[in-house]
């Protein structure tokens, strides 16, 4: 998964080691992405493609238990 990652984006592993901090108006992680600044913006796009690198790679009986058990879209 890392050389796969890397290939991509070098930025995107350092997203999956240290994880995002969007801060917007004293909140974490805001989810009005009007009210981002356009650095934050695309740290919070370069976050959703991480996601969906992980999602893609799952087998689809696997990414079903994973769904069932979370209410996957709180966690977008």
């Amino acid at each position: 998964m890392y050389g796969h990652i890397m290939s991509i984006d070098d930025e995107l592993w350092d997203i999956v080691e240290d994880g995002i901090e969007i801060e917007v108006d004293g909140e974490e992680m805001a989810h009005d992405r009007k009210s981002m600044t356009e650095a934050q913006k695309k740290l919070y796009r370069k976050h959703h493609r991480v996601h969906g690198i992980f999602i893609e790679s799952l087998p689809y009986s696997e990414y079903t238990k994973i769904v069932k058990k979370i209410n996957f879209h709180d966690h977008l």
